[in-house]
């Protein structure tokens, strides 16, 4: 499976939260805490299981034409950084079927 076919999900046992205007992973199990900036936050939400990452870029293209050129290597990076982190996983394909409840 290329990069471009992966399908990011939250690990179990994190949680994501916005607390005045800050986004935060928690990692419960690990006791950890990562900052999102205003960009990896948004990319965080669109991990859902069922988007791959080619689809999480061209979803982002579609919205930030702007920010086309950048926005290709800003998802990779953010995914890349979160699955190094543990805090994201790669979904198996069969959860492409249905949303991550």
């Amino acid at each position: 499976m290329s990069n471009s076919e992966i399908r990011p999900r939250p690990r179990q046992g994190v949680r994501f939260e916005e607390i005045d205007g800050e986004a935060i992973v928690y990692d419960r199990t690990g006791k950890k805490a990562t900052y999102l900036n205003e960009t990896a936050a948004v990319i965080w939400q669109l991990c859902d299981g069922v988007r791959t990452e080619a689809e999480i870029i061209a979803h982002l293209t579609d919205a930030y034409p702007e920010a086309g050129e950048a926005i290709s290597g800003d998802v990779r990076q953010t995914i890349a950084n979160l699955l190094s982190a543990g805090s994201l996983v790669v979904a198996p394909r069969e959860s492409a079927l249905a949303p991550i409840a």
